[in-house]
This record gives C-alpha cells, sequence and structure tokens, in this order.
C-alpha cells in the first residue's frame, strides 16, 4: 500500500511540474509537502521491512510456565541503595550483570508479578520479553493508587506517577495494581524509561527474547520505594544484545520526599524554615 502511495505521490510531482499556471511560491510549497509525505513514506517501509516477523499469541500470559528458583530470588541490597546524599539517578550493581543465572533460561513468554506484602506494598516483577509480548492495543489509565501515592504538584506538575515496574511497551499491561508503585515523574519519564526503550528497540531490531526483572527496594517500613534494581538478559544470543543490572533511583531534583509517607517539599522551602527555625 504505501508502495503504491509512494508512485502516485511521484506521478502527482510530474504532473504538477508541468503546469505553469501557478506562481513559483505555491510550487515550492507544494513540493515541500509532496517531498515530505515521500520520506515518511520511505521511512515506514524501511520500519516494516526491518522488524522481525513472528506468530502472535494472545494467550501467552495464561500458559503454564516454571520460574527458576534462582530467578525468583530477589537481588541483594546494600547501603548505597538508601543513600540520600547522592544526586545519581543510576548505580551499576554487580559488574552491570544480573543476579539470576543466565545459563539456564528459556526463550518462553511469560510474566510474574508478587503479591502485595503486609504493608500493600508491590515485590518482585519477571517476564521474558519478546515481539509478542508488546502491545498491539492503547494503553488504559491505571486508576489504583500505590503505597504512599499522594496527589501534589509542583510547578504545575504532578510529582507523582503510578510507575509500571514492567513497562506497558514491553508487556502491555497498564493498570494491574502488583505492577505499579508510586514512582516520581523524574523516575519514570527520564530514568526508568531509558532502559525500558534500550529493551524495546533491541527485541524489534532482534526479535530475540529477553529475561526481565524489577524487583523494587524499599527500606524498612517505609511506603514509596527508593527506587528499583532494573535486571536484563537476551536469550538467544546470550547476553550479547542485552545485558545489565542498574539500580534506578526514585527521586526528584529539587523535591526532597519523605519515602516513609510520601509527603514531599521542595528543597529551597526546606531550606527556608530551617532559617526561620
Amino acid at each position: 500500500m504505501k508502495k503504491k502511495l509512494i508512485c502516485l505521490l511521484i506521478a502527482c510531482l510530474l504532473v504538477l511540474t508541468s503546469c505553469e499556471y501557478f506562481g513559483d511560491d505555491f510550487w515550492n510549497g507544494i513540493l515541500s509537502d509532496v517531498a515530505e509525505e515521500v520520506s515518511r513514506a520511505f521511512i515506514d517501509i524501511t520500519d516494516e521491512q526491518s522488524t522481525p516477523t513472528y506468530s502472535r499469541d494472545e494467550n501467552w500470559r495464561t500458559r503454564p510456565f516454571a520460574v527458576s528458583k534462582n530467578l525468583s530470588t530477589p537481588p541483594p541490597t546494600d547501603e548505597r541503595l538508601f543513600d540520600l546524599n547522592t544526586t545519581l539517578d543510576y548505580i551499576v550493581l554487580n559488574g552491570n550483570k544480573p543476579y539470576f543465572d543466565t545459563s539456564s533460561l528459556l526463550a518462553n513468554d511469560f510474566m510474574l508479578l508478587s503479591e502485595f506484602d503486609d504493608l500493600g506494598r508491590c515485590g518482585m516483577a519477571i517476564s521474558c520479553l519478546s515481539l509478542n509480548t508488546m502491545p498491539t492495543e492503547k494503553r488504559d489509565s491505571p486508576r489504583y493508587n500505590p503505597t504512599g501515592w499522594k496527589s501534589v504538584q509542583y510547578d504545575g506538575k504532578y510529582l507523582y506517577n503510578r510507575s509500571h515496574l514492567l513497562g506497558f511497551q514491553l508487556t502491555g499491561d497498564g493498570s494491574t495494581p502488583e505492577n505499579l508503585i508510586t514512582g516520581t515523574r523524574h523516575f519514570n519519564t527520564q530514568s526508568m524509561i531509558k532502559l525500558e526503550n534500550q529493551v524495546a528497540s533491541y527485541i524489534k531490531k532482534s526479535g530475540n527474547h529477553v529475561t526481565f526483572r524489577v524487583t523494587p527496594v524499599f527500606y524498612k517500613n517505609e511506603l514509596v520505594a527508593r527506587g528499583v534494581i532494573m535486571e536484563a538478559y537476551s536469550v538467544e544470543d546470550k547476553g550479547k544484545g542485552i545485558c545489565f543490572c542498574v539500580f534506578v533511583r526514585n527521586i526528584q531534583p529539587g523535591i526532597i520526599i519523605d519515602y516513609a509517607t510520601g509527603e514531599s517539599i521542595q528543597e529551597e522551602m526546606s531550606r527556608a524554615e530551617s532559617k526561620a527555625a
């Protein structure tokens, strides 16, 4: 269809350029629009040709699957993950290699979410991702409020997002409560998304599977996670395409967060209150 569109556009271009009735400004505008449409059509065709083919299995979520004990064992944590004096968005862990055993991974689609703990907090989320697990429909807006959720704005923008452990672009899961934590806008749309995009781009180009595990890290009984440990490993090529293990900090520049409750305050206001006291 797009190839026919290109031919039609080029034919129109040839007919139009043979006419002399209109002025140069008119033709310059027309030619610019036609050239842009041809360019878009070529890009679409290139994208279609570069995406591997696959057989869609809509029942991948409900099929039985087995998760190795090693994969279901949470990654370790240390004091670095709870340091509030650093401004780093990321901390590379374990030499940037997943903690789980990569020698026995299978290229089978699945998604596993943990049950809530006694405080209603999310646990580890695991999935084997592929082209098949990616969404084909629009995303639903989640209504559930995760632990520590506060509807607060700074400079006209909401501080918190309902942040997916397993991103929607990877699994098509948009609203399952066990897949949502309270995350800052910066954490969700600037930090986590970069790693998710790496995984999504690799899968789209290669057609391979990626074992993906995301673990929220809470300090003691706090309701807002200090961040998440994101681990990913490409299965078919044994980590050559994707391999990382990173702690992503749940922070918002310029905002001080009380992770125990989700309450927050601007740094400038906090300093002003300290001086006044």
